[in-house]
């Protein structure tokens, strides 16, 4: 019963993505490292840390992370990279990377 509600809960809300988005805009300027957690530290962190690096418009730092999933050492969770990617108005100019990185169209 626990895996079948685990499984309706949704990675991210797209409230929850905004949040997100808002979050890393607001403090770009006052930090110089941002850490990324969740619970299991699997999945919906690295999208997370991907998305940042994304919105940032650090490229260096998400080419190495996108090296890092070809490479099957970082499985970023694709469903909260969309949204918040999609909540931070980078899914045109992400696509081409979706491509290559998941192998799936937005």
């Amino acid at each position: 019963m626990q895996n079948e509600q685990q499984r309706l809960i949704p990675p991210i809300s797209d409230d929850e993505a905004i949040v997100v988005v808002n979050f890393i805009r607001k403090h770009c300027a006052d930090v110089d490292t941002l850490v990324v957690h969740c619970d299991a530290g699997f999945s919906r962190s690295p999208a997370v840390a991907l998305a940042a690096a994304d919105i940032l418009g650090l490229i260096d730092v998400g080419r190495e992370l996108r090296d890092a999933v070809s490479q099957g050492v970082y499985q970023p969770n694709i469903t909260v990279y969309q949204k918040i990617a999609g909540a931070a108005g980078l899914r045109d100019q992400r696509q081409a990377d979706l491509d290559a990185v998941f192998g799936l169209p937005l």
